[in-house]
Parts: structure tokens; sequence; C-alpha cells
């Protein structure tokens, strides 16, 4: 059997855990891993990712990687389309299949029209297919509910609600979603757009233009969730009184102001119940509760691993989750 030959762009925390998932499928090959950390350049791939030595190097740029031995690249870097453009269109013009864990990326073309025609003109030309996924956006909070509505008649509504307790999660996550911040510092970072969640819009853009609903407005809001007593976890320490995570509520409305998708990503140290909640108010009413929620690291680097053959398979151009066929496991199965 040969073995599908893939690179890592970006090993940043995800990256990593996104080139490991890969190394463990025996139909795939580590060829190369790029990231701009020049602390990284020269290091031995498999012990960067924890695997053991693979004799391969990290290099910084594309350029220094046998693409030829490849045909798709993991890319996962920034959450902006327009940042990682050129990026993008750099491993597009080599040949190179991609699959980006860019939030933006996986329904940019509302907002960035001008660059989404640009992409998906590139990538056809080079006869490419270019996939956004992750865990959310590309599942939990868009295709997964979308796929649920199948068995729907009717849909008037919907409603996600993904809570989690940012306690189990990494580091860079809860310093992400404003753990130890001030409620000054928390609402000075969201003004500047370097606080909250990457996706919400983008998740009710592709909900809704896959149901055929013209949507009206768009309502996004971010809220401090503050720290009742004193927070220790293995990363960080919170006072009482301090930023312990983010309440994040995106809501579509139609032309008639009523609102049809809501979702709410609620993230902040020690929440109680945690859960993944999808809710379809139609004919007839579905509810999919999963308790515990989805562990978003391991999932983010499964689902970018296992659309790597629907991405193969796939039509050349810029495409979303909806424009390929339902992903799955593979190869792994015990």
């Amino acid at each position: 059997m040969q073995k599908i030959g893939v690179i890592s762009y970006g090993l940043g925390p995800i990256g990593k855990g996104i080139a490991k998932t890969a190394h463990q499928r025996k139909e795939l090959i580590l060829i190369g891993g790029v990231d701009i950390n020049p602390q990284l350049h020269g290091k031995d791939f498999g012990e960067v990712i924890s695997i053991g030595p693979l004799g391969v190097k990290i290099k910084s740029s594309l350029k220094e990687i046998p693409v030829e031995q490849a045909k798709v690249v993991l890319h996962s870097t920034q959450s902006s389309f327009p940042k990682v453009f050129d990026q993008l269109e750099e491993i597009a013009k080599l040949g190179l299949n991609i699959i980006s864990t860019t939030e933006e990326l996986s329904y940019p073309f509302i907002k960035y029209p001008v660059l989404s025609e640009k992409l998906d003109k590139i990538a056809k030309e080079n006869g490419i297919t270019i996939l956004g996924t992750g865990v959310n956006p590309g599942f939990l909070m868009d295709s997964f509910p979308l796929f649920i509505t199948s068995v729907s008649n009717k849909v008037k509504r919907i409603h996600i609600l993904r809570l989690m307790d940012a306690s189990k999660r990494r580091g860079p996550f809860q310093v992400k979603i404003g753990s130890g911040l001030t409620t000054h510092e928390f609402h000075n970072l969201v003004k500047n757009g370097k606080l909250g969640h990457v996706g919400l819009e983008e998740s009710i853009q592709f909900i809704t233009t896959s149901l055929k609903v013209e949507l009206g407005d768009y309502k996004e809001s971010i809220k401090p969730v503050l720290a009742e007593e004193n927070i220790k976890t293995d990363y960080l320490e919170v006072s009482a009184g301090m930023v312990r995570g983010i309440d994040q509520v995106g809501i579509g409305f139609d032309k008639e102001g009523n609102e049809i998708v809501r979702l709410e990503f609620k993230a902040y140290l020690e929440a109680k119940n945690p859960h993944d909640l999808i809710e379809i108010e139609g004919d007839p009413s579905l509810t999919v509760v999963i308790p515990g929620g989805v562990p978003g690291d391991i999932a983010t680097s499964s689902i970018v691993t296992n659309a790597i053959p629907r991405v193969l398979n796939a039509s050349p151009g810029l495409l979303t989750m909806k424009d390929i066929p339902i992903t799955h496991n593979f190869g792994s199965f015990k």
C-alpha cells in the first residue's frame, strides 16, 4: 500500500496534535513540518510532537521540503482568512491539497467574497481542493446540526450550546478565553478584536445558506464570566472577581426579524455540567446532548485527519464541509 504523504504547516499545540494523529494512521506518512518559530527549525519532527525520532527535520519554509512526495498539507496557523491567504496561495500553487483549521475559512464566502473567489480560482487552476474544518467551526455548530436536520420535515429554529469546563483544557486555551484578566482588560481586548471565539458568524452563515434561509441580520455579544472565589489550575491562578472565562452568543435573524439560529459558546474555569447541546425546533423537534462535551483538541486533530480521504477525492476548489461526503474515522478501528 502506497502511503499518502502529509505535510504539517504550523506546529503550535493544535498543529502538533494534528501531526501526531496523522502519524498514527498507517495510510499516512509525515513528509515534513513547517513553522515560523526559529526555535523549532532543524529539530526532529518526531521529537517535537512527542512520538520519537522520525529523521525528518522541521523547516521554516515549504521550499526546504520535498513537496513532490506529499499530497496534502494540514494547515494550522491563524484564525483570520486574510492573514493566512498568502500561505494558502503558496501551498495551492505547489499543487498540494489543503485542510486548514483557520476558523474564518470554514465559510468565508460572505465576509470575504473577493478573497474567496480568488482562492477558489487558484485551487481550480492547480487541480487541488481546499477545506476549512475543525471541531468548531467545522462540526459541532454547523455540519453536525445540519446533518441532523436530514430527518426534519420542517426547521423553524436551531439552538446550539457549547458549555466547556476550561479548567480541563490546555493553558493557551485558558488564556485565550480571558482567564485571569480584569473586566477592564477583558473588554479592551474584545474591543480590539483580540479576544473571543472566531467562527460563530461563519457557522450561522453555513447553516442558513444550506437551509436556503436568507439571513436578515446577525448580532454577537461577548461577556466575561467572573470568578466567585479563588481558582487555581495547572496553568494559572484567578482571584475572586477576576475573569474566569467567556460567554459569547451569536444570533442569526431572518428578514422579518425572527431569531432562527442561536449559537452559545460558554467556556470558563470550573464550569458545572459541561455539555454540548443541539436543539432543532421544527417537525419533528429534536434534541441531542453530549454529556461532558466533545474534547476540543483531539476532536480537531481527528476531523482534520479523517477529512483527508474526502479531500483527495473531491472536486477542485475552495470547499466547505457540506460540499464533501460525510467524513468518518478511517484507519484506526480496533
